[in-house]
């Protein structure tokens, strides 16, 4: 069971973000945090031109069906969705997120015994980037990981995506405890009805993932309930059972569709 206690239907979202963006008083509280942090609000220029816009965080914008399903879903309100990636983060394995973008898993819907059809390629040598800033692993066939994930994403699901790099830095520095400074802002700005995040704050087979709510997730979505006065506006996704391929959260957090494959083997990227 999810850690937060309330997600939104996604027209309700829209509907609520434009209502929180509209209140004056809470955009000016806004401004006067960021303003007295001597930081930029992320993606002020988009939110203002656009109004609230839904984003889906992730390390690297990639062409699984998480982002397929994301982009289908965006349409469905008539939003454009973004894509927020931290592409300077370190690779590390023990991440289930991070090493989905190097062990590349198709999806090829089910056999007879209900068993998923896949086929798995391995872009990268481990052992050799480990502890390496993502947009300095290299795949198998001496190109960067950041460029065929770039090439793929481009080809199958093409939406607007921002490197966060500069600012998650910025906010959170060196430190290992990084996120619990960010994570305030992102659910800061959410609250204010500026960003609409897509999330489920469960991704299966996470690591240590009940410590990191309780020590990130959880303050942040305090601290930002208690500046706004209300909670962050979250739309669970994956949205389950899936519309498109009936699959759990699970299977479409993990799983490219079989072009991607087709790509890397083709365009030589092993």
């Amino acid at each position: 069971m999810s850690i937060i206690s309330y997600f939104f239907d996604l027209r309700k979202a829209l509907e609520e973000a434009w209502r929180r963006f509209e209140n004056r008083d809470v955009q000016k509280r806004v401004e006067e945090i960021f303003t007295a942090a001597s930081l930029e609000i992320p993606l002020r220029n988009i939110v203002e031109s656009n109004g609230p816009t839904p984003i889906l965080m992730r390390h690297l914008a990639a062409a699984r069906l998480e982002e397929i399903q994301f982009k289908l879903r965006c349409e469905e309100i008539d939003v454009k969705g973004y894509i927020i990636s931290y592409e300077r983060d370190l690779f590390v394995v023990e991440n289930p997120s991070k090493r989905r973008l190097v062990e590349i898993r198709t999806y090829n819907g089910r056999g007879r015994n209900r068993g998923i059809r896949e086929k798995v390629l391995r872009l990268v040598d481990i052992s050799r980037n480990s502890g390496r800033p993502l947009n300095c692993v290299m795949t198998i066939g001496g190109k960067k990981l950041v460029d065929f994930h770039r090439r793929t994403f481009d080809l199958l699901v093409s939406l607007p995506t921002i490197d966060l790099s500069d600012w998650l830095i910025k906010v959170g520095g060196n430190s290992s405890r990084k996120a619990q400074k960010y994570y305030p802002l992102i659910f800061l700005l959410s609250a204010a009805g500026r960003l609409i995040i897509f999330e489920s704050f469960e991704s299966p087979g996470f690591p240590h993932l009940d410590s990191f709510n309780r020590e990130v997730v959880i303050p942040a979505w305090d601290y930002a309930r208690s500046v706004v006065g209300v909670e962050p506006i979250v739309v669970y996704h994956p949205s389950q059972p899936d519309p498109i391929w009936g699959e759990t959260e699970e299977v479409i957090l993990k799983y490219y569709p079989p072009q991607v494959l087709t790509f890397a083997l083709e365009e030589g990227w092993v």
